[in-house]
């Protein structure tokens, strides 16, 4: 057997494992390809199935009925908790630091998709982010402001999820769909696997 033709067979099997496997775990799992070469099936309820890139399946998903509790859980259920985890995980990868209270200065050096213009009406712990004449700015609201003031609230991560979405004419309903949408943003000309 040449060694093209084993190549194809394992990617065949690969594949065949992979749909079986989405098919047991339902029709709401997603893929996730990670930069080793695996592929993960995410289930609804946060378990994983993972066929490797030789063929192996591994599974930690929950017997039928049982109840999956937990922030991963949480997580996989809402977009812009998925979203902020996301781009934390990314700045934390870029930076080396800790990546609580971000603002939009640490995200746009770790996010080359990112522009300013997305953060325009984004609201922050004490205050909204305008853009005046190209230059992002922050308007405090009244009181003093604390040092986490320039945050990002939740729904500072929803404005900003839903206006690079809709400039990057992407969907953000799935886990994968959001993991996508971040590993575009992660690259400067928006190319991803």
């Amino acid at each position: 057997m040449s060694r093209t033709h084993l190549i194809g067979v394992l990617a065949l099997l690969v594949f065949v494992l992979s749909a079986l496997l989405l098919r047991e775990l339902g029709s709401r799992a997603s893929y996730v390809q990670e930069s080793g070469g695996d592929v993960k099936l995410r289930a609804p309820e946060g378990a994983e199935a993972e066929v490797s890139a030789t063929g192996t399946a591994h599974t930690d998903a929950a017997a039928p009925g049982e109840a999956r509790a937990g922030e991963r859980a949480a997580a996989a259920a809402d977009p812009v908790t998925r979203f902020r985890e996301a781009l934390e995980a990314r700045v934390r990868e870029q930076t080396g630091q800790a990546t609580a209270d971000l603002e939009p200065d640490a995200l746009l050096a770790a996010l080359p998709g990112l522009t300013a213009h997305d953060f325009a009406g984004v609201a922050a712990q004490q205050g909204t982010y305008e853009l005046r004449e190209g230059v992002l700015t922050f308007r405090p609201t009244a009181g003093e402001e604390r040092a986490s003031g320039r945050a990002l609230t939740r729904e500072g991560y929803a404005t900003l999820l839903a206006r690079v979405a809709k400039r990057m004419a992407h969907p953000r309903d799935t886990t994968f769909d959001i993991d996508r949408l971040v590993g575009l943003l992660a690259t400067p000309q928006g190319e991803f696997w």
